[in-house]
């Protein structure tokens, strides 16, 4: 059933959604202003390097997260004593987190500020990470979970626009590329390896890893904040 909507996509896309000439022409008109227009702007290493604090922490707080959110529900069956349907009606509520958390996120990056908007969700995934190792299952467990759903998707609605805001034209799929790369391939590459641990100190020890990482890396988000937030004296 899940695939029926894919497989009617494909022929929408080639029937319902094509571009008329003129629309074509401008957007192709427009790529090569915007790549004129980048030559101006410095390189890859010069684009990084202002922004290196904030993606390489949001790279390392999506490392943690991968293994913790893939074996939630292990972690809730065999340490919290759920069964496994309730495991996976309850790692659901992360699901519906990330509804709130996209829009939250997206709107927060727009009215607030986005660099602000992403330390906020890159400081607050620590402790919710070390209260989801060490809680019992009981509501407030419940309501971490929640959070933790609506801080997984606000990392990505204001990340993803900071990336825009700060690459120029050219640069911006490489940088996107190598974000997500890193980000979200790099974690499919730490899984195992979390996995091969838990066969060796057990599931319960390496979220209590994760969890003290997490609290780590919130620090780290603080002092990182400190410099990308500071606001410039005035001088008398």
């Amino acid at each position: 059933i899940l695939s029926i909507p894919a497989l009617a996509a494909a022929p929408l896309i080639l029937t319902r959604l094509k571009l008329p000439a003129e629309v074509t022409t401008k957007n192709a008109q427009e790529q090569a202003v915007n790549t004129k227009r980048g030559m101006d702007f410095p390189g890859l290493a010069g684009v990084f390097r202002p922004i290196l604090g904030v993606v390489a922490l949001s790279i390392v707080v999506a490392l943690v997260i991968g293994p913790a959110m893939t074996f939630l529900p292990l972690f809730l069956i065999d340490q919290r004593g759920l069964s496994t349907a309730a495991a996976a009606m309850w790692v659901s509520v992360i699901r519906g987190g990330g509804l709130i958390g996209s829009l939250l996120g997206g709107w927060l990056a727009d009215k607030w500020d986005r660099t602000k908007a992403i330390f906020l969700v890159l400081i607050a995934t620590g402790p919710v990470l070390f209260l989801i190792a060490v809680l019992p299952f009981n509501p407030l467990l419940v309501a971490m979970l929640l959070l933790f759903g609506i801080l997984l998707a606000m990392r990505e609605s204001t990340v993803q626009p900071f990336l825009m805001d700060r690459t120029p034209p050219h640069l911006r799929a490489t940088v996107f590329g190598i974000y997500f790369g890193f980000g979200m391939q790099g974690s499919s590459v730490i899984q195992p390896l979390a996995g091969n641990f838990m066969d060796i100190i057990g599931i319960d020890g390496v979220f209590n890893i994760v969890g003290w990482t997490g609290i780590g890396l919130s620090v780290l988000g603080v002092i990182t904040a400190r410099k990308y937030l500071r606001v410039p004296r005035k001088h008398a």
